[in-house]
């Protein structure tokens, strides 16, 4: 089964190809990049006015949340991580999905997943692996004594 193995936070995005015909061995596929997601909140649109976002409390209230400006820069990353993902999806680039990613960015993904997206993931972590090289990766996806 053609697996992606995703390790994601607000500034970086990796992906991973694993075949367990191949003993299950992890490659690298490729990396998309944030550099807002590294900056503090006061270095993003430091002249601008944040962004707002209306609250889900009731239908049609006019009440708006002032949404961060590092919050604004993950959900926009996000989108554009999982939009990716539904077009590998789409184009039949894999048939099931593991999620590594810090505790926030997991929780966005899972909101902006579609429903045929979020039924292909297998496994998911709330786990920051994106300092892990790729070997650390594949052990904690198939720990040593799995592996043929």
């Amino acid at each position: 089964m053609k697996t992606w193995i995703v390790v994601a936070n607000r500034s970086e995005a990796r992906i991973f190809y694993s075949d367990p015909k191949r003993k299950r061995d992890v490659d690298f596929v490729s990396k998309i990049e944030n550099p807002r997601g590294r900056l503090k909140a006061g270095d993003i649109n430091a002249d601008k006015p944040g962004a707002f976002a209306p609250m889900a409390v009731g239908h049609g209230s006019g009440r708006e949340s002032r949404v961060s400006p590092t919050q604004q820069v993950a959900l926009d990353f996000c989108k554009q991580v999982v939009d990716s993902l539904e077009l590998a999806r789409s184009q039949n680039q894999f048939e099931e999905l593991i999620l590594f990613a810090d505790p926030h960015f997991l929780g966005l993904m899972r909101n902006q997943m579609s429903k045929e997206l979020r039924k292909m993931v297998s496994r998911e972590e709330a786990k920051d692996l994106n300092v892990a090289t790729t070997d650390e990766i594949q052990e904690r996806v198939y720990p040593a004594d799995l592996r043929g």
